[in-house]
């Protein structure tokens, strides 16, 4: 539990959430907690699914999961360290309504904080006063508004830029489009000045700021109340899609220190890969009913004005190919490096590994392949438990466990496959020379027996 404080690296790259700024954050503002590296930091997930998996069922199960930061990172994430603190089933999905379900959580998560609670230390054989904080929560995006409060939809969708989301409503598309993320880059970026790349105009502006939690704070202070319950008729709240987007005051403000996090909430990076892969993939694949270039988005770019060259023509349902659109007959080449078709990835992989033609090969040299030689064998489920052994090991001898891993589990693993080698080899020995012996016993048995005649 004290791997977070003692054993991690720090050589400035994120390779555990204690790397993070908003960790480090957290432990310059709250130092009587972070004085004991044993204190537990948590974090939180949740997310509704299907339990029957017909989606024709109207049912929802929504588990709460929290989980443990001390650990490694090849710890914390895997199914012993995970704790489901609570399972919301019904017809619906809570909603809203999830703070009625999270008060008993909250409500411990409170007492642990301001009391802790007593717990034994087998490494030190002493009893300590363990508390615990929560960290964030992780979610989706539309589970994002049901713990954060923040209404994911509609004008004023994004919980980053809150008021001065910039939002426009496609006619065509009938879709709501959020422009202007490049305010985001460095004042003096040339692409801030470059109209017709993006929306038409030109970015002068800077990034919006990010809200605090006093910030929060002082926005829901200025809204009614806000009653919780299925059987209550709600009312949005005055000024709702224009100055601001909430929906209601999260109950994870209760928590003293929750106004102080620098990150209260994170969304699940793999919805996000998911549908962004999806969509671009079917966009330059140009595959029907995937792609998002079709004619209503046209029909939207000639409204806006801009990349006159994708223009449809007037009266036509037809518009020209895009230069980010694969050709059918660069598609025909790709297909010709499968050779696998129950296998294309693996084909193409073998293809791009002996080139053809006017190819460069790069060898590697011993540090690169040495590190790709790891990153195997790490990803490996067959090498796992040997992995899993050489870190415990590391952690018995009070090592950095992450460095010394890193350096020389593949020379243990050489030496264990070359010992178990060696043993397979003399165990073939051995029994070769039983059955020659078997067998020259057999040859001087028919040898008496044929003098005894």
């Amino acid at each position: 539990m004290r791997w977070h404080h003692e054993n991690h690296s720090n050589d400035e790259v994120l390779r555990h959430p204690a790397d993070a700024e908003a960790w480090k954050s957290f432990d310059r503002t709250h130092e009587s907690f972070s004085s004991d590296p044993r204190n537990v930091r948590l974090g939180l997930a949740t997310d509704g699914f299907n339990p029957f998996g017909n989606m024709s069922v109207s049912y929802s199960c929504w588990p709460v999961v929290v989980f443990p930061y001390n650990i490694p990172p090849w710890m914390c994430m895997k199914e012993p360290y995970l704790f489901m603190s609570l399972l919301i089933s019904g017809q619906k999905g809570p909603g809203n309504d999830i703070d009625v379900f999270l008060r008993p959580l909250i409500d411990e998560l409170k007492e642990l904080w301001e009391k802790g609670a007593k717990t034994y230390d087998a490494s030190t054989q002493e009893n300590f006063q363990m508390r615990v904080a929560l960290m964030w929560t992780i979610n989706d995006f539309p589970a994002y508004a049901y713990t954060s409060g923040w209404s994911t939809q509609e004008n004023l969708a994004c919980p980053c830029c809150g008021s001065e989301t910039y939002h426009r409503r496609l006619k065509h598309g009938s879709k709501m489009c959020y422009m202007g993320h490049h305010r985001f880059l460095p004042s003096d970026h040339k692409w801030r000045s470059q109209k017709a790349q993006f929306d038409g105009k030109r970015e002068r502006k800077g990034a919006p700021k990010q809200l605090a939690g006093d910030d929060v704070l002082n926005q829901l202070s200025t809204l009614p109340p806000v009653p919780l319950g299925k059987a209550v008729k709600r009312k949005r709240l005055p000024g709702h899609g224009k100055s601001h987007n909430w929906k209601k005051c999260s109950i994870f403000f209760d928590l003293s220190y929750w106004r102080t996090l620098l990150l209260r909430h994170n969304l699940d990076v793999m919805h996000i890969e998911k549908n962004i892969c999806d969509s671009v993939m079917g966009t330059v694949l140009d595959i029907d009913k995937k792609s998002k270039d079709s004619l209503n988005a046209r029909l939207d770019l000639k409204m806006m004005g801009i990349r006159k060259e994708l223009h449809p023509e007037d009266g036509k349902t037809t518009f020209p190919r895009a230069c980010y659109t694969l050709s059918k007959r660069y598609l025909c080449k790709l297909k010709g490096y499968v050779r696998n078709k129950a296998h294309p990835e693996g084909s193409i992989a073998k293809w791009r590994s002996h080139p053809s033609g006017k190819s460069a090969v790069r060898e590697l040299n011993n540090t690169n392949y040495y590190a790709a030689s790891l990153y195997v064998l790490q990803n490996c489920d067959e090498i796992e438990p040997l992995v899993q052994k050489h870190r415990n090991i590391l952690v018995d001898l009070g090592v950095n466990v992450v460095e010394m891993h890193r350096h020389e589990f593949i020379c243990s693993f050489k030496e264990r496959t070359n010992a178990e080698g060696g043993n397979q080899n003399v165990d073939e020995n051995t029994e070769d020379d039983f059955e020659a012996e078997d067998d020259s016993d057999g040859s001087q048995k028919e040898n008496t027996d044929s003098n005894d005649d």
